[in-house]
């Protein structure tokens, strides 16, 4: 997924808007805005969570997810993503190392 991703902002399709008839909300959204959706799932430890509240938090980040953004300097409380790596995401105050690694700021959302 996060290669995926990483291809689309390569070919500068990140911010180009597509529809989904799956999803429950008609309206467009960017890639990223879609890529940022299972990220921020991820971020919520959704092993954890009964079918009921992991189905609330679904349909809550189809609306949040928009508010997520990423930035190009970390702060406090954002979150890096290696787009060429395996591994869970990292809550980090260090400056991103490279193209693929993109920080995340959950800000507007806390």
């Amino acid at each position: 997924m996060h290669q995926l991703y990483y291809l689309a902002r390569g070919l500068d399709l990140g911010e180009q808007k597509i529809r989904d008839p799956e999803h429950h909300n008609p309206a467009a959204t960017t890639i990223a805005e879609a890529w940022l959706w299972p990220v921020l799932l991820a971020l919520a430890q959704s092993n954890l969570l009964r079918s009921n509240e992991l189905s609330q938090l679904f349909s809550a980040l189809e609306q949040w997810r928009s508010q997520a953004s990423i930035i190009q300097v970390a702060g406090d409380g954002s979150i890096q993503v290696d787009l060429f790596a395996d591994h869970p995401l990292r809550k980090t105050d260090q400056e991103p190392s490279g193209e693929h690694v993109l920080t995340i700021s959950t800000d507007s959302l806390a």
